[in-house]
């Protein structure tokens, strides 16, 4: 929903990647990265999504 900051209108959107620990991931680095690509396919899918990465 728009709102207004100092006279000018706004709107803010989300786009969320999420993986899962350890069925997605063995490392903290294989874990952002998975994260990684759910944020990125989210954001393919338009604004406002959330995606968990799917193993």
């Amino acid at each position: 929903e728009p709102f207004l900051v100092k006279n000018q209108v706004q709107q803010l959107s989300i786009s969320i990647g999420i993986a899962e620990y350890p069925t997605d991931a063995t490392s903290p680095a294989e874990l952002i990265e998975a994260a990684d690509l759910a944020l990125y396919t989210a954001k393919r899918s338009g604004r406002d999504r959330v995606c968990l990465n799917s193993g």
